[in-house]
């Protein structure tokens, strides 16, 4: 699948890297508010029983399972870093 994100960024400037937090049987992803076909896909590729979004802190949760959705969405903000809770 191929993405086309748009920016305000001056071309050549790295982008941050987007953050995905793996702890325990849940992943997490905290995004700055964009609706879109991004979105769309990632409810449309994560059960909605599985996924959960919490307006307060922007961020998208879902169980772990579908981490590779969630790393997919996720690279349309940045380099995916993914970072797991020292406990596993």
């Amino acid at each position: 699948m191929a993405y086309l994100v748009i920016s305000s960024r001056r071309p050549g400037t790295p982008r941050p890297p987007a953050k995905v937090h793996v702890r325990g049987n849940q992943a997490s992803f905290t995004t700055p508010y964009y609706k879109g076909w991004a979105v769309d896909e990632f409810k449309n590729s994560v059960p909605w029983q599985a996924r959960r979004w919490d307006e307060g802190t922007k961020t998208w949760s879902c169980k772990v399972e579908y981490l590779e959705q969630m790393t997919e969405f996720a690279d349309c903000f940045g380099d995916v870093k993914i970072i797991k809770d020292a406990a596993q």
